[in-house]
């Protein structure tokens, strides 16, 4: 356990220094568990980032996706797009669910871990995608009407 969380802090420091992560940036990994939060998460970024106050944003995603965000946030110089492999995501995840690093920083998991709560709320109750990506996941007061 201990070896697994030190690891997990190891690949944080890479990862930081990498992207030159700090408090004037946002990190927004996005695990493709729920593609339409995905969505979501990403078209409500500028809300995220004003309330933040932060500068830009590093989108972490599977190679699988980032052609299909790339082309989705063509246009917006503010938001830097990168892969990462799915194993890379979740070692991130497993760390900064022991210990919450950085402020901001926000992943998008449904599934993981199992009793995941807003995986739950998504699959059980009324709760829609842009609900939980401005509310759950952004923490904004309000949903606001999405910036196209």
């Amino acid at each position: 356990m201990i070896g697994h969380i030190f690891r997990g802090w190891l690949f944080w420091q890479r990862v930081r220094i990498k992207y030159a992560i700090n408090y004037s940036k946002a990190l927004i990994v996005l695990s493709d568990e729920n593609h339409e939060l995905d969505k979501q998460v990403l078209l409500h970024l500028p809300d995220f980032t004003e309330r933040k106050h932060v500068d830009c944003a590093i989108v972490l995603c599977d190679e699988s996706c980032v052609s299909e965000w790339t082309l989705f946030l063509s246009g917006n110089n503010s938001v830097h797009i990168h892969t990462m492999s799915k194993t890379d995501m979740e070692k991130l995840y497993d760390y900064y669910s022991f210990v919450k690093f950085f402020d901001n920083i926000v992943f998008t998991y449904t599934d993981k871990p199992e009793d995941n709560l807003l995986g739950l709320y998504l699959k059980e109750t009324d709760v829609n995608e842009e609900d939980a990506a401005c509310l759950a996941l952004y923490h904004l007061r309000s949903v606001p009407k999405a910036r196209s």
